[in-house]
């Protein structure tokens, strides 16, 4: 992998810097042997010196400098398709599992939380059946666009699979998660309304959880997760909902978290920096 200095720099000025770098090195040589060997520098000596590196390292230098670079082009775009998916350009679960863990270690040791929130698309298979699955795609493509435009740097917004998203929010609470995700509930279906594809109107479901320390790691995040999103559908869908750490009930069972639903959305829209 190459150093960010060099890419900023780019492939004709390292390549400058590294003639510079052999002349001086060609240059140094020289002077040392011919002090050893005459006891002066002789001028023939000084110009080999950089004749010699100038015309015979250049073409070196430029293939390896190439070669250097296209080399850490291809890492790059590998390092990307592996850690991204192919429709959305959103992260994918390797990536997000990767993000969660750094995130727990993080707050392991230096205290604080993080929220997750998942979202599906309600009754999304009817929209492939009925307009076909390129209609779909685009849908899913919009939800990623849409999301990505109203989060911070610092988040992770990652497709599990089909039509289910997780969004990773560091230093978030799960208050503010929780109206991170009404909102934007109420912007995916004004999108998905707009498509002139499809006349339906497509909601989405949104469950949220927060970490705490007795939690045992990704595995029970992600249980969480699927119970407050399983409540959000039970609740009769488009509606966000909390998972209680309180409930000891099975994961097909949950308890009834925390939620709101479409009748009983608050006054004010809140900003997408209040979940910082």
């Amino acid at each position: 992998m190459l150093p960010k200095w060099t890419r900023a720099l780019g492939k004709w000025q390292v390549l400058l810097v590294e003639l510079v770098l052999l002349i001086g090195f060609s240059v140094l040589i020289s002077f040392s042997a011919m002090w050893i060997a005459f006891g002066e520098l002789l001028s023939f000596g000084i110009l080999l010196s950089i004749l010699v590196p100038l015309l015979a390292g250049t073409p070196t230098l430029y293939f390896l400098t190439q070669l250097l670079f296209e080399l850490d082009k291809t890492r790059q775009e590998l390092h990307y398709l592996a850690i991204t998916d192919e429709l959305t350009n959103a992260y994918n679960r390797r990536y997000l599992s990767y993000e969660i863990e750094k995130e727990i270690k993080r707050c392991q040791r230096y205290g604080g939380t993080f929220s997750l929130i998942m979202l599906d698309c309600d009754d999304f298979k009817s929209i492939n059946d009925e307009y076909g699955h390129p209609v779909g795609d685009q849908f899913l493509v919009n939800l990623t666009i849409e999301c990505k435009k109203r989060i911070r740097k610092t988040d992770t917004f990652s497709r599990l699979g089909g039509d289910e998203f997780v969004l990773l929010l560091p230093n978030t609470s799960e208050e503010k998660a929780f109206l991170l995700a009404n909102q934007l509930r109420e912007i995916l279906v004004e999108v998905h309304n707009e498509s002139e594809n499809c006349e339906e109107i497509l909601s989405t479901s949104f469950g949220v959880t927060s970490w705490n320390p007795e939690l045992s790691g990704v595995d029970t995040l992600f249980i969480n997760l699927d119970r407050a999103l399983y409540q959000a559908k039970h609740l009769g869908k488009n509606c966000v909902a909390i998972y209680s750490e309180a409930s000891q009930e099975t994961a097909q069972k949950p308890l009834p978290p925390r939620y709101i639903t479409p009748q009983e959305v608050p006054s004010f829209r809140p900003k997408v920096q209040d979940a910082e």
